[in-house]
């Protein structure tokens, strides 16, 4: 596929002289193999360290970053993934059509990168081992340069090319010895590209394979609405986000992040047609230290507009490409009828989070997931065995998700949501002993029976609205199930003995005390730590 590369010549004549005084000319020649831009930020000093590194960023996959519900038809799942060439899955061949602007190239046993257009702009630079700039050159990719730069072989010379991917100019170098010089006049809106490589010149033909990396960061977004209607308006930006970076010339690493944009990056929108839109690949200036927010000022979809919309906790890795995805999720206008009990309605079942289908539902089994007050996912109990700091032994947003009322992310979204007090209060006092309408066999007691399981499940726990075991008809009643508690710690207490379960009282979180038998019920102010089930209850 030698087609694909962009080989510039470096003729470099050297005079040298024989004992008896008679001379010749040899040839030395240094061909540039200007091989595109890899895909994230990585200079590892041999192709078989880049190839490994290549294949673990393929094994990443999208992050889930919110759920934006509009009304109860649908909503706006948001996610983040690395943006790779469009190659034919991990192949090292390079499609011939791929041509165009941002195209793919796999080279041989390198990186996969990024071709580069016609026409920018790159600057080669070249030091001596005392560090003295004797190379300064511009070239244009698609031509070629026939120069003849004066080099000597057997020297070792340390080559510096970068770009802004520009056609139209490429930053002057700085001045200084390689190892002190600095940028200070790149744009934290352009995409800096950069290269850097010491080799020693032999007699002959000497080959430069370059791949140039990112500096900064990218991110392209994506939304296609055509399941629910037009897209209106779509206003959004990114931050944090810097303007004036400072960059070693020696490694093109950013050394400081200067004059921070008050409000972040503007993602510029192209609507394609009334239910698409896309965004221009946006360079994204910062170090990746703290995470950003995004945040959608200004968003209508089928005339239905969310406003001030923030998303925390955006992960970019400096150098790398990312793809943010709108996705439009539809929802049946059918809600799970539930489970009267007094004047209420609840879930059928407790609250639990499919983490590959990345839906919220009811269990089937009486038992469900544990969750930390006001986050949307649940704890991770698979985690329990690994060190502090990663289990989930305290909440954490990137475990646990963001704020909110996971009852509410139930589809449809916002038919559901977390029981008040009184709600939770009602499952005691609509089955009290000698209430209207007791079933019977026994009204001096309550209408409560203790099961030790729950059909197609393993757990222990209450019927409410029965005296006996209700046998097929199960599902006609309210079960809860005794699923234990996690104390800010990674031992689970009272499973199989109390149902500890979650509530709002105003804006205070608590939890409800079922168990272990029929007669206790307590409250409690819910802790930051501590994880518990949750009941919903029907919105309306």
């Amino acid at each position: 596929m030698k087609s694909n590369f962009y080989l510039l010549l470096l003729s470099v004549a050297v005079v040298l002289y024989s004992c008896n005084k008679e001379t010749f000319r040899e040839e030395t020649s240094v061909e540039v193999n200007l091989l595109g831009i890899e895909i994230e930020t990585s200079e590892p000093s041999d192709t078989e360290s880049r190839a490994a590194t290549s294949a673990s960023i393929l094994e990443n996959e999208s992050q889930e970053l919110a759920h934006i519900p509009f009304d109860q038809h649908f909503g706006v799942t948001v996610s983040l993934a690395r943006d790779f060439p469009n190659t034919d899955g991990r192949s090292d061949l390079v499609k011939e059509e791929n041509t165009v602007s941002r195209a793919a190239g796999v080279t041989n046993l390198g990186p996969i990168t990024w071709k580069m257009e016609d026409g920018i702009q790159y600057r080669l630079l070249a030091y001596d081992s005392n560090e003295s700039k004797v190379i300064d050159t511009v070239y244009t990719v698609g031509k070629y340069g026939n120069s003849a730069l004066k080099l000597n072989p057997e020297t070792t010379y340390t080559f510096v090319l970068y770009s802004t991917m520009s056609k139209s100019e490429v930053p002057a170098a700085p001045n200084g010895k390689l190892s002190e010089a600095v940028f200070t006049n790149i744009n934290g809106n352009t995409d800096f590209v950069y290269f850097r490589k010491t080799f020693k010149l032999s007699p002959g033909q000497n080959k430069l394979n370059v791949t140039l990396r990112h500096v900064f960061s990218q991110i392209t977004t994506h939304i296609n609405t055509a399941d629910v209607g037009n897209i209106s308006t779509i206003k959004a930006r990114i931050g944090d986000h810097f303007l004036s970076p400072t960059i070693g010339l020696n490694n093109g690493t950013v050394l400081t992040y200067n004059n921070k944009a008050e409000n972040g990056k503007v993602l510029e929108f192209v609507q394609n047609t009334p239910t698409s839109a896309a965004n221009e690949a946006s360079i994204i200036c910062n170090s990746g230290a703290t995470k950003s927010t995004l945040t959608f000022d200004e968003l209508t979809i089928n005339n239905i507009t969310k406003r001030g919309v923030t998303i925390p906790n955006v992960q970019l890795a400096p150098g790398t490409r990312y793809i943010l995805t709108l996705k439009i999720k539809t929802f049946t206008q059918d809600v799970d009828p539930g489970i009267e009990l007094g004047d209420r309605t609840y879930a059928p079942g407790n609250l639990i989070y499919d983490r590959n289908k990345k839906t919220y539902l009811f269990s089937t089994k009486g038992e469900g997931d544990l969750w930390f007050k006001n986050y949307v996912k649940p704890r991770r109990n698979d985690l329990d065995k690994l060190p502090w700091g990663q289990n989930n032994q305290e909440a954490r947003t990137e475990l646990n998700g963001g704020p909110g009322d996971p009852c509410a992310l139930v589809a449809p979204l916002n038919s559901w949501r977390l029981p008040k007090r009184v709600e939770m209060e009602n499952i005691k006092n609509a089955t009290e002993a000698n209430i209207s309408g007791h079933p019977g066999p026994d009204i001096y007691h309550p209408v409560r029976y203790i099961a030790q399981k729950y059909p197609g499940g393993d757990r222990r726990g209450m019927y409410f609205g029965t005296q006996t075991d209700p046998g097929s008809n199960f599902n006609k009643f309210l079960f809860i199930s005794f699923d234990g508690i996690y104390n800010s710690n990674t031992t689970r207490s009272d499973l199989d003995g109390t149902g500890w379960y979650m509530l709002k009282n105003g804006n205070k979180y608590e939890y409800m005390q079922i168990g272990p038998n029929i007669n206790t019920f307590n409250f409690y102010e819910l802790g930051q730590n501590t994880a518990v089930s949750i009941r919903c209850v029907r919105a309306n």
